[in-house]
C-alpha cells in the first residue's frame, strides 16, 4: 500500500481549514491543478473519501474529521521543533553529555 507523505497531509489540512482548494493553493503557494493531484493521491492510502464531492465550498465527509484531527496534532507536534530549545517542556533541567563517558 502506498504510504502517504507530510506534503500531501499539509495540503489536505490546508484545504479543509480553509474550505477551498483555490485558497489553498494560494497559501501554499501551488498551482491548483496540483493541490488536487496532492488530495487525489492521499485518498487510496486513507481508504474513503476525504472531502464530499458536492461543492463549493468543500465540505468533510463523516472521514474527513476524523482523519483531520490526528493530522493537525502531528503538526502540532511538529511546530515544536521551531520553539527555542530551552522553551522545550521535554528537556531536563541539566546538560547532557554529548560524548560516552
Amino acid at each position: 500500500m502506498r504510504q502517504s507523505t507530510l506534503h500531501q497531509l499539509k495540503v489536505f489540512e490546508t484545504v479543509a481549514r480553509l474550505t477551498s482548494i483555490t485558497r489553498a493553493a494560494e497559501e501554499l503557494s501551488l498551482t491548483q491543478p496540483t493541490v488536487s493531484m496532492q488530495i487525489k493521491q492521499l485518498t487510496p492510502p486513507v481508504g474513503v473519501p476525504l472531502f464530499a464531492p458536492l461543492g463549493p465550498p468543500l465540505s468533510l465527509p463523516p472521514a474527513g474529521p476524523a482523519f483531520l484531527v490526528p493530522c493537525r496534532a502531528l503538526f502540532a507536534r511538529f511546530s515544536l521543533f521551531s520553539l527555542p530549545l530551552p522553551s522545550l517542556p521535554f528537556l531536563p533541567p541539566f546538560p547532557l553529555p554529548l560524548s560516552p563517558q
